[in-house]
């Protein structure tokens, strides 16, 4: 391991080591042939040599390798890169010498290049501007190449370094000199329309700039830190997006078809929910794109977005502009008066906008919108804390999807893994092999990810969730209730794990299994606490003592019990009565059961729930 302490460094000044590793290196072998080689840092491809710092390598610019004597056959990996990078040769040098090589790398990629260092020393004011032009326009055409997101321009107590996210990760690109760095922040103001004289307060912006020959729509936000200003430039989706169909950004077959049918209603309201950057915009869009292809001009399209994401020749588009009083619920009123037939609404974000889209969806309009809430069950809570009431809810709700992004292996050099027992157990799986990233491919530019896709989940309003809303019914309930009549998050992703498109690694950073939807019973599993049959006054008669039924499962029931009554845990009573009564009281039906306790606890509401096994067709009884 390199010693790179200031203590080290301080030994040597900058000139001292750069004479010291400018020395030749004679002395070395390669893998086919005896080589002799000249290193110096004028012949090492740092930016190569960073991709492999994790390894026991340094690459020339000529692609060739650098390594270790002692790695010459003790190492295995240095095979595998040598393939990796297609070398003709690796040349082995002595192990000191690589270390300084190494400790050059270390020191170049906290200190730049020798331009960079000059520039630290320079004053801000001093530095051509064409020379911060060219290297914004070098920038913004490494993110285009990599398919960037997002860029960061992120500042550090010294330095300034510069980020990419890339399929949904945040990857270093580069660093500069805080004096170049200020004056990059500074043009980018300029192009943004951001006033350049104000750097304590957080601004916004957005600049078209042509990068490759394309002109790029770049959302910008800067905001003061500690370490000076950081700056996000958002790449805008391209055109190329709505060449897209809605089936291909990861829909399931069935999900597929159940959305369409939602979405070619000609009212109500359709509710993308996720997190940001999870391409629930996308989503709508080619929702619209589908509606359009099938209708064409017959159907009148109004969109309202801060900012408009993509351009949609077939629609009307309007921008929300805060500083010119042009807001959401503005819009959206004078888009009543526009005569349309659908709208989409960038996101419903507060309670007047809230319901005057629900009001569009309830007067014979399809909405379609995205909200910010954890799944699809939390949207229905999330509109009520908008003031929306559950009755218009259910009313006007068609369908909420729940999205997210995952990363999609490469076809060409992912790896099939055998899944542990302990994994294939804890998720329920039926099957114990998957594949995960590999070491990358000319293919995927040796990243192991081609990309990514959404997991969607598809959540009808139908006439059982309809009434689960309108009384009142909490989370919890609403997702006991549609257990097993739909496919949840998980379930989507566990499917894209098991045909081999992305890792159960991705999808368990992503996504997490909802402990009610994705609940595996099995026998000695009983759930307490949730209300499946209150409405049902369902009465259970135990050793002469009546309490309420709470829950069944196939094999397990829970009993709340208004005072305690404590059971011999594990010994079963026969001639346990289940019974269902009238308002008036009267018997309209009962079975007997013989009913094993096995759990017992308080329960929050006041009471007391005692849970166990059952035998008999209770479920089925119920379900009449």
């Amino acid at each position: 391991m390199v010693n790179n302490s200031p203590e080290s460094r301080s030994k040597l000044t900058a000139g001292e080591q750069k004479e010291k590793l400018t020395q030749p290196i004679q002395e070395t072998a390669s893998l086919s042939r005896k080589v002799q080689e000249d290193i110096t840092p004028d012949l090492i491809d740092l930016k190569k040599s960073w991709e492999y710092r994790n390894k026991p390598v340094i690459v020339l610019l000529d692609n060739r390798l650098v390594c270790k004597e002692s790695d010459r056959w003790s190492n295995p990996e240095i095979y595998e890169i040598q393939k990796k990078v297609e070398a003709d040769s690796i040349v082995f040098i002595p192990d000191e010498k690589f270390e300084s090589l190494k400790e050059y790398l270390l020191k170049a990629e906290v200190e730049e290049d020798e331009e960079d260092a000059l520039l630290e020393e320079e004053n801000p004011e001093e530095i051509d501007d064409t020379k911060v032009a060219r290297e914004l326009q070098f920038i913004l055409i490494q993110a285009k190449k990599k398919e960037a997101s997002d860029v960061h321009i992120i500042p550090e107590e010294k330095r300034v370094r510069v980020e990419f996210r890339v399929n949904g990760e945040l990857e270093l690109f580069k660093r500069y000199s805080k004096g170049f760095a200020s004056r990059l922040i500074n043009k980018i103001k300029i192009l943004a329309n951001i006033d350049m004289t104000k750097h304590h307060i957080p601004q916004d912006g957005k600049m078209k700039i042509k990068v490759g020959g394309d002109e790029l729509e770049i959302r910008v936000s800067i905001v003061p830190t500690v370490f000076g200003e950081d700056a996000v430039l958002r790449v805008q989706k391209t055109q190329a997006l709505l060449r897209m169909n809605l089936k291909e950004i990861g829909f399931e077959e069935e999900d597929y078809e159940l959305y369409r049918s939602k979405f070619l209603f000609p009212y109500g309201m359709i509710l993308d929910v996720g997190g940001t950057g999870e391409g629930k915009t996308t989503t709508l869009y080619l929702t619209l794109k589908e509606i359009f292809e099938l209708y064409g001009h017959r159907k009148r399209i109004l969109t309202v977005e801060d900012p408009v994401e993509l351009k949609f020749p077939q629609a009307v588009q309007v921008e929300v502009d805060e500083k010119a009083g042009r807001t959401f619920p503005m819009v959206l009123r004078a888009f009543l008066r526009q005569d349309p037939d659908i709208m989409l609404v960038g996101e419903i974000r507060d309670e007047e906008t809230a319901q005057i889209a629900v009001r569009a969806a309830l007067t014979g309009h399809l909405v379609l919108s995205t909200l910010h809430a954890t799944d699809s069950f939390n949207a229905i809570v999330r509109l009520e804390d908008l003031g929306v009431s559950r009755f218009l809810i259910s009313s006007t709700v068609n369908v909420l999807l729940s999205q997210r992004l995952v990363r999609v292996l490469c076809p060409k050099c992912k790896k099939k893994i055998k899944l542990s027992p302990s994994i294939v157990s804890k998720y329920s799986l039926d099957f114990n092999e998957a594949y995960e990233k590999g070491e990358g491919c000319e293919y995927c530019n040796y990243t192991g990810i081609v990309g990514r896709t959404a997991v969607i989940e598809v959540l009808p309003i139908d006439g059982r969730l309809k009434e689960l809303i309108a009384t009142q019914a909490s989370e919890v309930e609403m997702k006991k209730a549609m257990r097993g009549r739909f496919r949840n998050l998980w379930d989507n992703a566990i499917l894209k794990v098991k045909r081999g498109i992305t890792s159960l690694s991705e999808v368990e950073s992503k996504i997490k299994p909802d402990p009610i939807l994705n609940l595996k019973r099995g026998r000695g599993e009983v759930d307490l606490g949730i209300v499946l049959y209150p409405h049902k006054k369902i009465i259970v008669a135990v050793k002469g003592k009546e309490g309420y039924l709470y829950d069944v499962s196939h094999s397990g029931l829970s009993i709340y019990f208004k005072e305690p009554f404590f059971l011999e845990q594990d010994v079963p009573i026969a001639g346990v009565e289940v019974i269902e009564r009238s308002e008036s009281g009267e018997i309209i039906r009962k079975k007997e059961i013989t009913f094993t306790p096995k759990s017992y606890k308080k329960f929050a509401g006041g009471g007391f729930l005692v849970g166990g096994f059952y035998e008999g067709d209770l479920k089925e009884y119920l379900e009449m």
